[in-house]
């Protein structure tokens, strides 16, 4: 078990707030799927621990932390007011939407740990035109006397091609300031911005908005503090760094927890091959 040194802080809750990309055009809600079941699952778990009704009150609903706006614009109030309220196949075919228009990098984070690309088949080629005959040569015309020059008109202007209109945004009422409390978490060898989030009950769109993080906090330091909320503070569940021999049923069983457990809060696909140094979450 390895101590946290906290010192809390207090910030605006402005500066926790982020959001998706803009939006790129209306999409109605019913598109066909271009990334499987399992991949959203895999994007949830990373977003919001899986959770397909949360709600922190972050300005993030549902399990693939949708903003309101874009929940709104790619047609999610025809299932439910917000995303928490839907159902997961509902959140689901809304993201599929926001997936076609603004691509992967909507999840700058969780698309990359779970695998989620903009792919689909390619459109099938048109049949070729069968060969018109060619036509026969039309008999010859006596030439006819040239028509006295004419002066070369203007070269016309190009108009600009029509631009695509945004879907239209309700206006949302600015946010009360408010003070949130906030701890300093410092970041130990092996965690990531998603680990990180899972131990305080937080999200990676939550501690990128906080920490002004590049790259959608997919690159962080061992040893750099970052801010994470002090009510989500862990409550003795921690890390465990594991060492030479170590197997999961001991460590399960040294911290009181279960294999299956482990096995979850850490993202482990085998239980049997875990590493030297390698961090673990109890909780």
């Amino acid at each position: 078990m390895k101590h946290r040194a906290t010192r809390t802080r207090r910030l605006g809750a402005a500066a926790a707030v982020t959001g998706l990309a803009a939006l790129a055009g209306t999409v109605s809600a019913g598109s066909a799927q271009a990334a499987s079941g399992e991949t959203w699952d895999r994007v949830a778990q990373c977003e919001s621990g899986g959770n397909w009704s949360i709600n922190t009150g972050n300005g993030f609903y549902g399990g693939l932390q949708f903003l309101q706006t874009t929940w709104e614009g790619f047609g999610g109030t025809e299932y439910a007011p917000r995303a928490d309220l839907a159902s997961r196949a509902q959140q689901i075919d809304i993201a599929e939407n926001v997936l076609a228009v603004q691509g992967p990098g909507a999840w700058p984070v969780c698309s990359v740990e779970a695998g989620l690309t903009a792919g689909g088949p390619a459109p099938a080629e048109p049949e070729p035109a069968p060969a018109q005959p060619e036509p026969e040569p039309a008999p010859a015309q006596p030439e006819p006397e040239p028509a006295p020059a004419q002066p070369e008109p203007a070269p016309a202007q190009q108009q600009p091609a029509p631009q695509q209109q945004a879907a239209p945004q309700q206006a949302q009422p600015a946010a009360p300031a408010q003070d949130v409390a906030l701890a300093e978490h410092v970041i130990e060898r092996g965690e990531t911005t998603g680990t990180i989030a899972a131990d305080y009950g937080s999200t990676v769109h939550e501690l990128v908005a906080i920490n002004d993080l590049p790259h959608g906090g997919s690159l962080i330091y061992a040893g750099h503090v970052m801010l994470v909320p002090a009510d989500g503070a862990p409550t003795g569940a921690g890390t465990y760094t594991v060492e030479r021999g170590d197997t999961l049923s001991q460590i399960a069983a040294a911290h009181g927890t279960s294999v299956d457990a482990l096995v979850h809060a850490n993202g482990i696909d085998d239980p049997d091959l875990i590493l030297e140094g390698q961090v673990l979450h109890l909780g």
